[in-house]
């Protein structure tokens, strides 16, 4: 099994880089996140006082680094069970809660029950802290391996039979009735089409190719913004510059459009995880964007 984890920033100009090891699948589940909790990855600390929450759907384990071990939330074998997994890799978030009390935050989410709306701790001394998974989320935003086999499908498919013609078949052609090309035109018109449906199977290749050997890209919603990767690289959004939001559908591709101060942003339903997923990104956005009703 290989296993991935991110962490927060803990300063402006912190960059962390991904941590991944592979360890074998019956391996015991403290022995996973103890592994994970690699003291060489994560920050130093001034005065070596820091307190991570590991998250993976839900809170998994508290680390401290006053602490000698790190302590699981009850229950840990079911909460594994429900860890964010596929295809043989397990993905981890370290939620960085600065100096606040280990104790404290340990006693708050072990407690039985919801805290959504962000529960908060009210133990003597300690600091008020949000629960970890109601500050923020963060999902993989890329296509689903169905998709990309699809489109591997059909572009190959449609590069076949247009090279085909392009080759083989020397006659005139009449686009829609109105465009007339002479049998030359015609063939390099439907050479340019090969060329361009070999474009989009080698896009598809590719695309699989960065999910089999990268961490994939993570839509994330923090309490302030939201984060949508694009190929420009990640756009945030805060929630107070959202004017908007439109659920539309387009030739069967539905997206949530996100129309903000400084234009328009698009969260496509078919990057997300499921229906479930998507359905929840839209609803934390309008809950959070005081102008999206308007």
């Amino acid at each position: 099994m290989k296993v991935i984890v991110i962490r927060d920033t803990v300063h402006a100009s912190d960059e962390p880089e991904p941590f991944s090891f592979d360890i074998a699948d019956d391996a015991p589940h403290q022995a996973v996140l103890r592994r994970a909790a690699n003291r060489a990855w994560l920050p130093s600390i001034q005065g070596d006082r820091a307190t991570w929450a590991i998250i993976s759907n839900q809170t998994l384990a508290v680390v401290a680094y006053q602490w000698p071990d790190i302590k699981f939330l009850p229950g840990l074998d079911g909460r594994m069970r429900a860890a964010d997994r596929s295809r043989g890799v397990l993905r981890l978030h370290f939620k960085y809660l600065a100096q606040t009390d280990p104790e404290a935050v340990y006693d708050m989410l072990r407690r039985p029950g919801p805290r959504a709306g962000g529960a908060r701790s009210t133990q003597p001394g300690a600091s008020t802290v949000a629960a970890p998974a109601d500050e923020r989320r963060d999902y993989a935003y890329q296509p689903a391996w169905r998709a990309m086999g699809f489109r591997v499908g059909i572009f190959s498919a449609a590069g076949l039979f247009l090279g085909y013609g392009a080759a083989h078949d020397h006659r005139a052609w009449t686009i829609d009735g109105l465009i007339a090309l002479t049998a030359d035109q015609a063939s390099l018109y439907a050479w340019v089409l090969t060329m361009g449906c070999a474009g989009f199977v080698l896009a598809a290749l590719w695309q699989g190719f960065r999910r089999l050997t990268s961490p994939p890209p993570r839509l994330v919603l923090t309490r302030t913004s939201v984060i949508i990767p694009t190929w420009r690289g990640d756009q945030s959004i805060d929630y107070g510059a959202i004017r908007k939001l439109d659920v539309i559908t387009v030739r069967g591709i539905t997206l949530l459009l996100i129309h903000h101060a400084d234009g328009k942003a698009r969260i496509f339903r078919a990057l997300t995880p499921s229906k479930a997923a998507f359905d929840e990104i839209r609803d934390w956005i309008k809950a959070r964007a005081p102008g999206a009703g308007r």
